[in-house]
């Protein structure tokens, strides 16, 4: 039960895992669009100045409050890619631990086992001495009986004459 509940914790993580390397890929999309913005503004230099002045304003409306979002975004990822590393490989050494005493508790219940098997196998083995030490001894009282059976006859026959 507690290797199914690590699995199934085990797999949520991953799934949280997922999402963030997804925003991590909408966050390196929104860079590039900056990257490409500022090239734009870049490309304006040469033009008069109310044209880049209104580039710049554009720019730093478009971009203001998301840089410091994206500053915070991308260092809050980072915080919590490390917690959810810490927290899976924490995870890993469990399971790992967890194992190790399951195959130990498996390889002493297959020991015992094994040793009750080889009692009962030679419990049978004494026992089939025995009957086949009884079934002598019974052949042989058989014989005797009826070699004692036909003395009778023999002497009564004799009596008889």
């Amino acid at each position: 039960r507690r290797v199914a509940e690590s699995v199934s914790r085990l797999e949520s993580e991953q799934k949280e895992v997922a999402t963030l390397r997804l925003k991590n890929k909408d966050l390196r999309t929104h860079i590039g669009r900056m990257q490409h913005d500022i090239e734009h503004v870049v490309s304006k230099i040469q033009a008069p100045v109310a044209e880049l002045r209104k580039q710049v304003i554009k720019f730093y409306h478009d971009y203001n409050v998301e840089t410091v979002k994206t500053g915070e975004l991308a260092e809050e990822i980072e915080i919590e890619y490390r917690k959810q590393k810490e927290f899976l490989e924490r995870s890993v050494d469990g399971l790992k631990k967890r194992l190790i005493q399951d195959q130990d508790v498996h390889r002493t219940d297959n020991r015992r086992i094994t040793q009750e098997n080889m009692a009962l196998l030679q419990e049978i083995n004494e026992m089939r001495r025995e009957i086949k030490v009884l079934q002598e001894r019974n052949q042989e009282q058989q014989r005797t009986f009826k070699n004692k059976e036909t003395d009778l006859k023999r002497m009564e026959l004799r009596r008889d004459l």
